[in-house]
């Protein structure tokens, strides 16, 4: 439609934050990740390193705490190793 008045846009209640963002951590790579072109699966543990590893370039942080977010990443990575490495109960 020619000349038609732009779409209002909603503003959210509240911004995305830190929280929002350990709960979007805490989620990542749960869900099954269909491997491509004869590619390796993607886990969640390579997930965590790449978010890690990514994390100095990213600008914008809004009103995300880049500290308490990357620690709370660091800590999800090291347990899951630690439960990995962990040796497997028997089951009777």
């Amino acid at each position: 439609m020619k000349n038609a008045p732009p779409e209002k846009v909603t503003e959210h209640p509240r911004k995305y934050d830190t929280q929002d963002e350990k709960r979007f951590l805490d989620h990542l790579g749960t869900h099954r990740h269909v491997s491509r072109r004869g590619w390796a699966p993607v886990t969640r543990k390579d997930l965590l390193e790449a978010y890690i590893v990514s994390a100095p370039e990213r600008q914008r942080w809004g009103t995300i705490h880049p500290g308490a977010v990357l620690a709370h990443a660091q800590t999800l990575l090291k347990n899951l190793v630690a439960r990995a490495q962990a040796p497997k109960e028997k089951r009777g």
